[in-house]
């Protein structure tokens, strides 16, 4: 929320939240609507999005491709394994 209302000042139009942990979403996403309700003035909103990496289309193909039917939700292989497989990728 604070990095939000600092964007006022800072003159930022766009914000994008790129989160990598499923349980910050909700959070994140109250966070947004804070920002969204308690901004003084429509003129001085920044536009506000938030992206879960897990989410993504590329990333998701990628993970039931090498994982299938061991896909979960925390600390399993498409968790760990695919961020450090994405990292390698875009490190070269």
């Amino acid at each position: 929320y604070e990095l939000m209302v600092f964007s006022e000042s800072s003159n930022f139009s766009h914000l994008i939240f790129l989160n990598g942990h499923g349980g910050n979403a909700m959070p994140a996403l109250l966070a947004i609507e804070k920002y969204k309700q308690n901004n003084s003035t429509e003129a001085k909103k920044a536009e506000v999005v938030l992206h879960s990496w897990y989410n993504g289309k590329e990333v998701s193909k990628l993970a039931r491709k090498m994982y299938g039917d061991r896909l979960g939700q925390h600390a399993t292989p498409d968790e760990v394994k695919t961020v450090a497989l994405c990292h390698c990728h875009t490190s070269r």
